[in-house]
């Protein structure tokens, strides 16, 4: 009779009424769960990425639960996972693969990877915003831009100093002297080049030894 109680009347709690903890979520329509718990995740990465957030498994796994599904598995999760790991395992790769890295070649390295024009293509958020690169960079949160520089730019004004210090009888350059020469000749503060110094050597003619390039 349409009551609140009818089988098929629609209500929050009728067993077809497809309210978010209606029974027709579970047994024989565990395909259609499925199905919805990857539009939904696509949709919610979609509106992220156009906020300009970070994208994690954490975020579309809360999302998910906040909808009734407290157990997603979801193929579209599985895949963002392997791909968020792999991203992640490629950034600390990329870095510690050289003494001196920048963040504008790292987006570049990874969009090759990636096959992407952008970073945010990949449907994980800005690059700055990602975890691993915040920690590596320390680009300043009000930063939203990746500064246009490259490894070649800055070995370029690594000799360049390195002319300078000769005039001035310095053999050894710190990097963190580097860091504010590079800064001073691009015009830009130092902490918003994206530019990561440590490890061993850059080019031929230089030694990396207890954090001091030694010129050859």
């Amino acid at each position: 009779g349409g009551g609140k109680a009818a089988p098929n009347g629609g209500g929050k709690g009728a067993p077809n009424g497809g309210g978010k903890g209606a029974p027709g979520w579970r047994g024989e329509g565990a395909t259609t769960r499925h199905l919805s718990q990857d539009d939904e995740a696509k949709q919610f990465v979609q509106m992220l990425v156009q906020q300009g957030k970070h994208v994690s498994v954490y975020t579309i796994k809360q999302h998910l639960a906040s909808l009734g599904f407290h157990f997603p598995r979801c193929q579209f999760l599985q895949h963002f996972d392997k791909q968020y790991k792999h991203v992640r395992a490629f950034i600390l790769m990329f870095v510690n693969m050289t003494g001196l890295c920048t963040l504008y070649d790292l987006q570049r390295a990874l969009c090759t990877m990636l096959e992407v024009q952008r970073f945010e293509e990949a449907g994980m958020g800005p690059l700055l915003k990602f975890p691993v690169v915040q920690d590596l960079f320390q680009v300043p949160a009000d930063v939203h831009e990746i500064y246009c520089i490259t490894e070649a730019k800055v070995v370029d004004l690594l000799l360049a100093l390195k002319r300078r210090q000769t005039k001035m009888n310095r053999a050894n350059i710190q990097p963190e002297a580097l860091a504010t020469f590079v800064a001073e000749q691009e015009g830009v503060p130092k902490q918003h080049l994206g530019l990561k110094i440590e490890g061993w050597g850059i080019g031929t003619a230089m030694k990396y030894r207890g954090n001091v390039f030694r010129f050859q």
